[in-house]
């Protein structure tokens, strides 16, 4: 599922259970996005090759969130002493952190809309929790007008409603009927936001390349290999915060089942459960002109 490389990308100084203890402290909505961060700080899906960032001048996050990624990236992109760069996104008056704790190459605009303006402007768009978006048709034509021709798409996929190829995790799980019930978007919902497979097909409609990266992250320590112990032991953590902080979000869902929960989180510690959670990696670039060929 992930190779040595990945797993040295583990934080070695903070311990995930600190993690886990500091999250608790943070607003209920910054949680959601910390327990995505840790997730992607177990895989190497954080940064771009050098030989890219070397070239990029202006980078959007988009659906920026708590631009947890746009901070961590600028200070990536300052210890590779490439401080010329520039981070864009969206402050959200409900997401945001206080301004005064961004790097200076960070900046969040208060209108959305004006991130969309300017023609080929953006070397790198990088989008991750697109359960956002709203829009994902209007998304596609800003990327389509905004993304320089040398430019790359980045977005990243967590289905956070777990799978079993062995049938271990049964039809009347308390894991699998929560996360649906979170999880899962309405019936009505016809955007294409959380389809890996509608997102390359519309996305090379457009004439880009696409290629994706699929792993299986398990939610617990089931696997034999170390290595995956490590990805899996993380992970339940991170599945647990995220119970707790979309619970506690879910304003209209507080007849959410006490006992259902409880079940659930206990679930996420079976060693016999053999379930994931699908991660991909979609990386998009704007198909080659005959004469660059």
């Amino acid at each position: 599922m992930t190779d040595r490389h990945e797993i040295d990308q583990y934080p070695k100084n903070v311990p995930p259970d600190c993690y886990c203890w500091v999250s608790m402290l943070m607003p209920l909505q910054d949680r959601l996005a910390n327990a995505h961060d840790l997730l992607h700080r177990t895989l190497s899906e954080y940064s771009s090759s050098l030989p890219f960032l070397e070239r990029t001048r202006h980078i959007l996050a988009f659906p920026t969130n708590s631009a947890i990624w746009a901070v961590q990236t600028a200070e990536e992109m300052a210890s590779h002493r490439l401080t010329e760069v520039k981070i864009v996104g969206f402050r959200d008056p409900l997401l945001h952190p206080p301004l005064r704790t961004l790097p200076h190459n960070v900046v969040l605009e208060v209108d959305q809309h004006a991130l969309w303006k300017e023609k080929r402007k953006y070397d790198l768009i990088h989008s991750r929790e697109i359960g956002y978006m709203n829009n994902w048709p209007e998304f596609r034509g800003n990327v389509q007008h905004c993304l320089a021709a040398a430019g790359e798409l980045r977005i990243e996929i967590v289905g956070m409603v777990p799978s079993s190829d062995d049938g271990s995790l049964q039809e009347d799980s308390a894991l699998l009927k929560l996360s649906r019930m979170l999880w899962e978007p309405p019936t009505t919902s016809k955007e294409p936001i959380s389809d890996p497979f509608t997102i390359t097909q519309d996305l090379e409609k457009i004439g880009m390349i696409v290629s994706t990266v699929h792993r299986k992250l398990p939610i617990n320590k089931y696997s034999d290999d170390e290595k995956e112990k490590i990805i899996g032991d993380w992970f339940a953590i991170t599945m647990n915060e995220f119970i707790k902080a979309r619970v506690a979000l879910a304003g209209e869902r507080q007849a959410l089942d006490d006992e259902l929960i409880k079940k659930a989180r206990k679930e996420t510690e079976d060693t016999t459960i053999h379930a994931y959670c699908n991660y991909y990696s979609i990386s998009a670039k704007w198909m080659p002109r005959p004469w660059e060929l």
